[in-house]
């Protein structure tokens, strides 16, 4: 009576332990199912960058294959047979061995996908901040070209006396416009005096302008003559030049600026 009642015992025991496996392994395929949910759930937002994201997009697909991989185990789990089949332990093993190599593919996955992400978001930090330094270094140069285009088209021009009011020297009267410097005709009944596109001798350098001061004024003495110069805004670097000749051959000189487009008009010239 005792040895039968001790080998009842033992079947319910073993069936009892091999339910309990079969439990657990449904409960493990589960767990796995909600675990991967929740990643793909957390990595559903696509990065941003040319080859990152096309890497991005390899390691994303195959998180899903893996994905697939695990559906595919449970359900094999699921098809297992019911308690007290001599196979159950050995295709629970086998069950839990393949769970435990997509576990750890998908690991290695999730890793490379959080270092490809990184690695974008530097590159479009670095990115961002180079183009934002390249739109303030244009805005400079845009800022300095308007300045420059100012600069060179205006009109404030000091006039300087270098001589007395009640200076009795004969007046000759020079014109810089176009980088050009010409002494023109003068009619007593004009009212106004433009320089003749073209006409005149080049000023570009120190050299130039002695030799357009020599051709101009040739005979011309600073003792009995003074020089007024009507400077146009295009030529002003030309006047520096023709100023510094003339003040080394010791002439006396009055710079008159005309505004640009505009013509010298009578009464502009004479000392100030």
């Amino acid at each position: 009576m005792r040895r039968r009642r001790r080998r009842r015992v033992r079947a319910s025991a073993g069936d009892s332990d091999s339910f309990d496996l079969f439990l657990d392994a449904l409960c493990c395929g589960l767990g796995v199912v909600m675990f991967i949910v929740m990643v793909v759930a957390l990595f559903a937002k696509p990065p941003v960058g040319g080859g990152d994201a096309e890497e991005l997009k390899k390691l994303e697909s195959q998180l899903a294959a893996t994905q697939t991989e695990l559906e595919a185990t449970l359900s094999a789990l699921k098809a297992i047979p019911p308690a007290g089949d001599p196979a159950l332990t050995k295709r629970y093993k086998a069950a839990l061995l393949a769970a435990d190599e997509s576990r750890e593919r998908r690991d290695e996955t999730l890793d490379r996908i959080s270092a490809t992400r990184e690695v974008t978001e530097e590159r479009t930090q670095e990115l961002a901040e180079s183009e934002k330094k390249q739109n303030e270094e244009l805005k400079k140069q845009a800022e300095l070209a308007a300045r420059m285009e100012k600069l060179k088209y205006s009109t404030a021009f000091v006039r300087t006396s270098r001589w007395n009011v009640d200076d009795t020297r004969e007046a000759v009267l020079l014109l810089v416009s176009g980088g050009l410097a010409s002494a023109p005709r003068i009619d007593p009944t004009a009212t106004e005096l433009r320089p003749v596109s073209g006409i005149g001798e080049a000023v570009r350098d120190a050299e130039t302008a002695r030799a357009a001061v020599a051709t101009l004024l040739a005979g011309t003495s600073p003792s009995s003559k003074r020089i007024e110069v009507a400077v146009w805004p295009d030529s002003y670097g030309a006047f520096k030049h023709l100023e510094r000749e003339l003040q080394d051959r010791g002439f006396a000189i009055q710079p008159i600026p005309v505004a640009a487009g505009e013509a010298l008009m009578s009464g502009d010239g004479g000392s100030q």
